[in-house]
């Protein structure tokens, strides 16, 4: 089955990995990221001071429409200067974490944010491996602050 997601020449193994591996074809494991529980914060306490944190928006830019956290922390992104706003808010598809994650500063505690809380894990995970000590995610995602 051909998938057009703006590559060409992609397909998907019938079956899956168990398929891939019953009709004997190899595969490679190198540097799996560890299965680590991923921290969560929620969104009442990611609201109640953002000058604490360092946040990682992984969303692809299309999604950006679908709620972007500083529309429920107006007043407080109000609060921080231009420079902290530049140092400490990143907009990072997943897609190119691997490629663009020394700019995300090691100083504060770093806050994975995506629209549900779905591939939030998978960048946690890649950023402690990559050595970051203090990372965690938003619990539920932007969806989150829909509840509060």
């Amino acid at each position: 089955m051909a998938v057009n997601c703006m590559y060409k020449n992609i397909s998907t193994f019938s079956g899956g990995m168990k398929a891939w591996k019953s009709a004997g074809y190899e595969i490679e494991k190198t540097n799996p990221l560890p299965k680590d529980d991923v921290e969560m914060i929620d969104a009442a306490t990611f609201k109640k001071d953002l000058r604490y944190f360092c946040v990682v928006d992984i969303r692809i830019p299309q999604l950006y429409t679908m709620g972007h956290f500083s529309k429920h922390l107006s007043s407080q992104m109000a609060m921080l200067s231009s420079t902290h706003r530049k140092r400490y808010i990143h907009k990072i598809p997943l897609a190119y974490l691997s490629s663009r994650y020394q700019k995300i500063p090691g100083d504060k505690k770093v806050i994975v944010v995506d629209y549900k809380g779905k591939q939030a894990p998978l960048a946690v995970r890649y950023l402690k491996n990559a050595g970051y000590k203090e990372v965690c995610m938003l619990k539920g995602g932007l969806m989150s602050f829909e509840n509060h």
